[in-house]
C-alpha cells in the first residue's frame, strides 16, 4: 500500500473520516495543552508531534 503524503498536519486531519477527524482533533487539543513546546508535523504519512527533530507522538488513522 502506498503512503499518502500531506503538506501539513491540517491536511492530514482533513483527509481522515469524520470519526477519525473528531478523535484527531481531541488528541491535538490534549497534546497542545499538555506539551505546547511540541511541533505538529507529518512523518511517514501520519500526524506527528516532534521535539526538535525527534518524534514524540504519532497518530495513525486507518481509512474505512
Amino acid at each position: 500500500m502506498k503512503m499518502t503524503s500531506y503538506d501539513s498536519f491540517n491536511d492530514f486531519e482533513a483527509d481522515q473520516s469524520q470519526q477519525n477527524q473528531t478523535l484527531v482533533s481531541k488528541l491535538r487539543k490534549l497534546v497542545n495543552e499538555a506539551s505546547p513546546e511540541l511541533e505538529e508535523t507529518v512523518k511517514r504519512g501520519n500526524g506527528c508531534w516532534v521535539n526538535g527533530t525527534l518524534p514524540v507522538i504519532f497518530v495513525h488513522c486507518e481509512q474505512d
